[in-house]
């Protein structure tokens, strides 16, 4: 376990956006549905078959996609991060259209970063591959969202992303936390309800609740999910760097604190009255109390 300290947490967390060109690397323009073009990068491919990491914003997708693209790099699997590229040039995940499926390919590639999921409905059949989704309570996803968009999140240097960004911090200066909360809960419903036909088979589904304390067996068990070979010493080394524990909660920091149900301390007993009828399938679907 690591508590936080003096290192720069988040300066690592946004590593991907400043890491260095692999060799064989070409860039692949993709339009967004407003015109915008972005690159995304992509690497020469593996022998193997691709495979798709998914994690709900706030909940620990930060953490997921670490921890799994230093499993990658170790276990040489190139990465495609569209959405990723796409936050470093300012475009909105949401505003990434079908032009994009022209960088989703069958082999050779683990594709990390995604948040949310695409908005059109692609042609490409993601039930014949491999996925991973990490959920969370959605009324903690809320409170983690409230003061990472007011506090702590990256904002990107340019584009649309980078001045909607803004806008909301600035926004949220005069926001209570239980308005925020109710006010975002349709958008949270949507974002499960996206991932909703991807659950198949070929899906490994894990709640945040049940993975923050035992890092460990979560690595090991979404490798072995995905057919990734690598050494137990090394799966240890991975997840035990990531297992970072505030010894106090720091609503300035990106991992402001780990413990499940935060949000009871949090909001009003009204609020989590009235989140508790708004996000009653969800809570029931997945195991969640009220």
């Amino acid at each position: 376990m690591i508590s936080s300290g003096p290192e720069d947490i988040g300066g690592r967390m946004f590593a991907w956006l400043k890491r260095q060109r692999e060799p064989g690397e070409r860039n692949v323009p993709i339009r967004s549905i407003e015109g915008d073009i972005f690159n995304v990068s992509v690497p020469k491919p593996a022998n193997r078959e691709s495979f798709f990491i998914f994690g709900l914003p706030k909940a620990g997708s930060t953490l997921l996609h670490n921890v799994m693209r230093e499993a990658c790099h170790a276990a040489q699997i190139p990465i495609i991060s569209i959405a990723g590229d796409a936050f470093n040039a300012g475009i909105p995940f949401a505003k990434i259209g079908e032009d994009v499926e022209k960088v989703l390919y069958e082999k050779g590639y683990a594709y990390l970063d995604f948040r949310a999921f695409f908005r059109f409905d692609p042609q490409f059949d993601f039930s014949r591959f491999r996925k991973v989704l990490l959920i969370r309570d959605p009324r903690d996803m809320l409170v983690s969202l409230y003061f990472s968009l007011k506090k702590s999140h990256r904002i990107p240097k340019q584009g649309t992303l980078a001045s909607q960004m803004k806008k909301t911090r600035e926004k949220l200066e005069n926001m209570d936390i239980n308005t925020f909360v109710l006010h975002r809960v349709p958008v949270v419903i949507r974002q499960f309800g996206r991932y909703r036909p991807l659950m198949d088979q070929n899906m490994k589904l894990y709640r945040y609740e049940d993975i923050i304390f035992d890092k460990r067996s979560w690595l090991r068990d979404m490798l072995e999910f995905l057919d990734i070979p690598l050494q137990a010493e090394k799966v240890n080394e991975i997840a035990d760097r990531h297992d970072i524990r505030p010894d106090r909660e720091n609503v300035g920091k990106h991992v402001r604190q780990v413990n499940p149900g935060n949000f009871r301390k949090r909001l009003s007993p009204d609020c989590i009255e009235r989140l508790n009828e708004l996000l009653s399938e969800i809570l029931h679907e997945h195991g969640y109390p009220l």
